[in-house]
């Protein structure tokens, strides 16, 4: 018993028999068919469910079609009667406003013809009125122009006057016939300081003489201690004598015009500017030479 055990697990360690594998793929094709027909049934299914739903669709489109057509017709039918009122209450309006028409259009032509002469009228008054502003304005702006022809001509003639101050000078200093006659020479710069001083209303009336004076001391300074304009070729004494000569001539005819205060100002201003050249400080000067002759110039006048 023990052998014939023994034999038999031996028997089943080898796997199955022919007839064992037969029999499973029995089992396997049977299953194939059993699926195959479950999806041919589900096609049928599907198909079956696919021609109920095409129907369906159909029917709904049918259905759909015809109630939009009902529905076309009733809109229709709707906008024939509205327009049909609306024809209607237009041929009422118009029959309205024609029998209004006739007076409003000779009550509109009325008052339009009033707007036009009123407006006409207006209009006849601001031309007159303009015409009368440009009168006065041209008449102003004539006087004007006279006024500041006149104006630039009086300014001209000072300019000029003052202009003509340092060559008067040299033409005074060359007619005197003293040392300094030989060494007088033309000026060849402007008049800056006479200039400035016969701006100002201290000099109004005599604007060529104030700016002499003024080129005159400032000249003497220059020769003091400077490069003078109007002196060429002389040695350091002469320049010395002429400075002091210019100084007095300045001064004297300065005070011939009686304007004390001027006088003050230049005598002043030369001790000042030696003062500081002893010093050895004389930067400042130049500004203190353009003060004094805005001083003398006096206030400016308000226009």
């Amino acid at each position: 018993m023990e052998r014939s055990d023994d034999v038999g697990y031996e028997g089943s360690g080898q796997g199955p028999s022919d007839e064992e594998a037969t029999n499973g793929r029995t089992d396997h094709g049977e299953t194939g068919s059993r699926v195959a027909a479950v999806l041919n049934a589900a096609e049928e299914a599907a198909e079956t469910i696919r021609a109920e739903a095409r129907r369906h669709a159909d029917e709904a489109l049918r259905q759909a079609k015809a109630e939009a057509a009902v529905r076309v017709e009733e809109l229709t039918r709707e906008a024939q009667r509205m327009r049909a009122e609306a024809d209607d209450y237009a041929r009422d309006i118009r029959v309205a406003v024609d029998s209004y028409g006739t007076q409003a259009r000779r009550e509109a032509e009325q008052e339009a013809r009033n707007v036009l002469s009123d407006a006409e009228n207006q209009a006849r008054a601001t031309r007159e009125a303009a015409q009368e502003m440009a009168n006065q304005i041209e008449e102003g702006a004539r006087r004007q122009h006279e006024s500041l022809v006149r104006e630039a001509k009086s300014l001209e003639e000072r300019r000029q006057r003052v202009l003509d101050s340092l060559r008067d000078l040299a033409a005074q200093l060359r007619g005197e016939e003293t040392p300094i006659s030989a060494h007088a020479i033309e000026p060849a710069v402007a008049p800056t300081l006479g200039m400035l001083a016969a701006n100002g209303p201290r000099a109004e009336a005599a604007p060529g003489e104030y700016a002499l004076v003024v080129e005159a001391v400032h000249e003497g300074y220059l020769l003091h201690y400077g490069e003078p304009r109007l002196l060429a070729g002389h040695d350091p004494d002469l320049a010395l004598l002429a400075g002091d000569y210019l100084y007095a001539l300045g001064l004297a005819r300065l005070a011939a015009l009686g304007d004390g205060r001027a006088v003050a100002i230049l005598s002043e201003l030369i001790g000042h500017c030696a003062r500081l050249h002893a010093e050895g400080d004389p930067g400042e000067i130049p500004g203190l030479w353009e003060q004094a002759a805005r001083e003398i110039a006096g206030p400016a006048q308000l226009s």
